[in-house]
């Protein structure tokens, strides 16, 4: 909006001899951007008396139009002063950054303490010293990262390149935390070799495609998994037994 009006401007304030006269929107634009500001309203009355139904984003062309209004406005209140404009241009600019400031810091606020309750969760539901699969690498790397150290070193992540593929149709992923086994030797493990190693664990994560395929692979290799508990929307299994499945070693 500040562009477009410091474009209609030189640089001395003075009006370009070229620019055209500020004029009456042509009628059809006009409704059309009056349609779009009243797209609200017209959802919230059709969704109170008829559909009863209602999101967000059926209504989002009406930022169109606000943005329109406020570009036309800003052009027609600020053109015959580039101090104003230049102004304007501060103030937005300083809205937005702290915007953007206080979005991020309100994120990093419920990512901590989502983490304290996780960190909570996991050392007040498993004492002792039994190892924790998380089973998504995002949130494995960050309660690793941020857990004390009686339970970081508790915490582990199961990789198999050709078990992801099979599921979840990638594997870089896998392949690429198991590349990193050199400076993460003792939490990123081969599938199989974990599980050989290991006849009671515990699983930690969500349950959904996309990024987690290790509670598909589970009863398929003959081992049993018990709902322990619930964080949230993640799950804590349980798991027992002895791998029947061969799987080719990983190099």
């Amino acid at each position: 909006m500040v562009v477009l009006a410091f474009s209609r401007v030189d640089t001395s304030g003075r009006r370009s001899s070229d620019a055209p006269q500020p004029g009456r929107l042509p009628a059809h634009e006009a409704v059309a951007l009056i349609g779009l500001v009243l797209l609200p309203f017209v959802a919230i009355a059709l969704a109170k008396y008829v559909t009863n139904a209602f999101t967000y984003r059926y209504v989002l062309p009406a930022g169109i139009g606000v943005i329109i209004l406020a570009g036309i406005a800003g052009h027609r209140l600020l053109v015959h002063s580039s101090v104003l404009m230049l102004g304007v241009l501060v103030v937005l600019l300083g809205w937005f950054g702290y915007g953007c400031w206080l979005s991020h810091l309100h994120r990093a606020q419920r990512n901590q303490a989502d983490l304290r309750q996780i960190i909570t969760f996991l050392e007040d539901t498993i004492p002792g010293d039994a190892r924790i699969a998380v089973a998504e690498a995002t949130p494995y790397h960050r309660i690793a990262y941020y857990a004390p150290p009686r339970l970081a070193r508790r915490l582990v992540y199961l990789a198999d390149p050709q078990l992801s593929l099979r599921y979840l149709e990638h594997d870089t992923v896998d392949r690429g935390l198991l590349a990193l086994r050199p400076w993460f030797p003792r939490t990123i493990a081969p599938y199989a070799d974990f599980i050989t190693r290991h006849p009671r664990f515990f699983v930690f994560g969500y349950v959904y495609e996309g990024w987690m395929w290790l509670t598909y692979q589970l009863p398929l290799d003959g081992l049993d998994a018990t709902l322990i508990a619930r964080q949230k929307n993640r799950l804590l299994l349980e798991v027992r037994g002895t791998l029947r499945t061969h799987h080719p070693p990983i190099r």
